[in-house]
């Protein structure tokens, strides 16, 4: 029988390969899970789960077994969990859905949830004033471009979606810390 409670969480930035160990990282992400496990009924990930994902229609992104098996045993025991793709892994395809049971939005969405109306969202974009960041995201999110972009071999393609997200937070001074386990 599933629990009562929802959680949420964002910003895991899975396979991120600054500050924490990602192994390490992806390791305490699934403690966290398998912790809220018995007593969760449904779990929001809201974005920035991955810090790149690229998803090719044949190949799966190397890393990420642990999550994925997680996850994958928390809808098949009866949990629920959402995603919402943020700015680093918003090419989320259909993988997560088909194999792993996980309910993908790519749109805000208002819940209510114990009585309380919830506005849930990774939020990239929302209210941004800067012209060059929403400009990148049309980029991002150009399907022409992305269609360009997956005609590159898969190892060539994580390795430059892997580059651009690190050079992207050392240009800005971003770390990235593990804030506990609560």
């Amino acid at each position: 029988m599933t629990g009562k409670k929802t959680y949420f969480a964002s910003d895991f930035h899975l396979g991120l390969k600054a500050g924490t160990d990602p192994a390490s990282r992806e390791k305490k992400v699934v403690a966290w899970l398998n912790a809220v496990a018995p007593d969760a009924a449904e779990i929001y990930l809201l974005g920035d789960v991955f810090d790149f994902w690229w998803e090719y229609k044949k190949v799966v992104p190397k890393g990420f077994t642990r999550f994925i098996g997680t996850v994958s045993a928390l809808t098949d025991a009866g949990r629920t969990v959402y995603m919402f793709p943020g700015n680093h892994d918003m090419w989320i395809g259909q993988y997560l859905k088909d194999e792993c049971g996980v309910e993908i939005f790519r749109e805000p969405v208002i819940r209510n949830l114990n009585g309380k109306k919830f506005y849930l969202a990774h939020g990239e974009g929302l209210g941004s004033k800067d012209a060059g960041y929403r400009v990148l995201l049309w980029l991002f999110r150009n399907r022409t471009i992305q269609k360009l972009y997956s005609m590159l071999h898969p190892a060539l393609g994580v390795a430059i979606g892997h580059r651009w997200s690190m050079n992207s937070r050392l240009g800005k001074g971003i770390s990235l810390p593990f804030m506990g386990e609560e």
